[in-house]
């Protein structure tokens, strides 16, 4: 499978005007017939996180074993090490216009952006977006035009900040849209809703609730039925899921904060710094500060 770059898609595009900070962030109006010269009508994996606010028209975007149907107003957002791609609508052929925002992997380790961005918190990868979160993503995109024509050395800094911040927001606006608009995504099961609530509540809880007993009581359903519900949707008993997801937010906190791990231990709910090494070298073979230094993939 194909690997795109940052810079694959800046390359692809010479006469378009990129506002940014060179490969490692940047922004840009693109339509979707051009992408293709990226390649991401095939599926590929992305090096960063890739956000898309379309304007105009409706395209299909896959993300994993997931499709979304891109409709203007919509946002999705993409992290690294996801099998994206994007392909028409069936019988649609007006054009389609994106705002696309791209983060490189090496800004996410230099700058330590905010960690709820790259976990999978963002469960569901597409949310429809109100008015206010439309006019706080054109605040940003302004603040990052304005950056990218600082010539100063400390831009790269100023641009950090500005992704921080916007992470911060992305992170929290994210669930609020996903319910408030959940109806016009998809129609859904009764079954298929409850796995969903399951799956955020335990990206939400997991360094906290790591037993099957507390997301039963809060789905109102028997340890006996979340089981078999989760096993029916993911291959997963409730147990491994909840322990894939800690061990998840673990690679995450060491691949994109730089706090010690003796912190990041006490923040994930483990006893002392031991536990969490127990925990890890027992998940992926390799040392927390192994992990950390040769920032290998997500498993």
């Amino acid at each position: 499978m194909k690997t795109i770059t940052p810079e694959t898609i800046r390359n692809a595009f010479p006469d378009v005007r990129f506002f940014g900070y060179g490969n490692d962030c940047f922004i840009a109006k693109l339509n979707f017939p051009a992408l293709g010269r990226t390649n991401l009508l095939d599926p590929c994996l992305f090096e960063g996180i890739m956000v898309m606010y379309t304007l105009k028209g409706e395209m299909l975007l896959t993300i994993g074993y997931n499709d979304y149907n891109v409709v203007p107003g919509s946002m999705s957002i993409s992290f690294p090490g996801d099998v994206i791609r994007l392909s028409r609508q069936k019988g649609y052929t007006d054009s389609i216009r994106i705002d696309l925002l791209v983060i490189s992997t090496r800004m996410l380790h230099l700058l330590d952006l905010n960690q709820n961005v790259v976990t999978t918190r963002l469960h569901t990868r597409l949310v429809q977006v109100d008015a206010s979160t439309k006019l706080l993503l054109r605040s940003y995109r302004e603040l990052i035009n304005s950056i990218s024509r600082m010539p100063h050395r400390e831009s790269e800094r100023s641009m950090g900040y500005v992704l921080q911040s916007m992470s911060i927001e992305i992170s929290h606006s994210w669930p609020r849209l996903l319910v408030a608009n959940r109806p016009k995504l998809s129609v859904k099961s009764p079954e298929k809703s409850l796995y969903d609530q399951f799956v955020l509540l335990v990206t939400e809880n997991c360094s906290t609730q790591r037993k099957t007993g507390f997301y039963a009581r809060s789905l109102g359903l028997s340890e006996r039925r979340l089981c078999q519900l989760v096993m029916d949707f993911s291959g997963k008993n409730t147990a491994q899921y909840i322990r894939d997801a800690l061990l998840q937010e673990c690679c995450n906190r060491l691949k994109y904060s730089s706090r010690p791990i003796m912190e990041l231990a006490e923040e994930l709910g483990f006893p002392d710094q031991k536990s969490f090494y127990r925990f890890f070298l027992r998940s992926t073979g390799m040392p927390p500060s192994a992990y950390r230094s040769v920032g290998v993939s997500r498993p």
